[in-house]
């Protein structure tokens, strides 16, 4: 849900994202799905998974392997995507209706999901709920926030 919010701010005209079961399945499934893709007109992919670890380089060297060939950029988040809505404490506050901390190295939290949970506890809204705050950070997000994130930065310049 929070991934054609950044293609929007980047000006990229998208289709709606396939999501897969889990990094498996889209290891498994992406040269097809690429090729499909490109049979039908697309000329660049991008493929989005969660870092899970200090793998996050080698996953997306794995995965690029697999896609040998094909105009794919790829971003890697590090660990979860939660650490670059954390890189945004003015979207956060703008969902919880009162000021956010401010989070001095997103990527470096290795559990960025909880600290925003426990962000939105404090806010005494119960708990962060991916499915539905994602989104509602993403949107009141800006870019130039996000890029304190060197995953994310390093991302964007394919589209620049």
């Amino acid at each position: 849900r929070v991934v054609p919010v950044i293609l929007d701010w980047l000006g990229v005209k998208h289709r709606p994202p396939k999501r897969a079961e889990g990094k498996d399945d889209l290891f498994e499934r992406a040269r097809d799905y690429a090729e499909l893709q490109l049979a039908r007109g697309a000329t660049e992919l991008l493929f989005v998974f969660d870092a899970d670890g200090p793998d996050g380089p080698a996953e997306w060297g794995r995965f690029a392997q697999r896609l040998q060939g094909l105009p794919v950029v790829g971003f890697v988040p590090v660990h979860m995507l939660e650490a670059w809505l954390l890189a945004d404490e003015d979207a956060i506050a703008a969902v919880l209706g009162r000021p956010a901390e401010r989070v001095p190295d997103p990527e470096g939290d290795p559990e960025p999901d909880q600290t925003l949970s426990r962000i939105f506890r404090m806010a005494g809204k119960g708990g962060y709920i991916k499915s539905v705050h994602a989104r509602l950070i993403a949107l009141a997000a800006a870019d130039r926030n996000w890029m304190r994130c060197p995953s994310y930065a390093r991302g964007t310049h394919h589209f620049r």
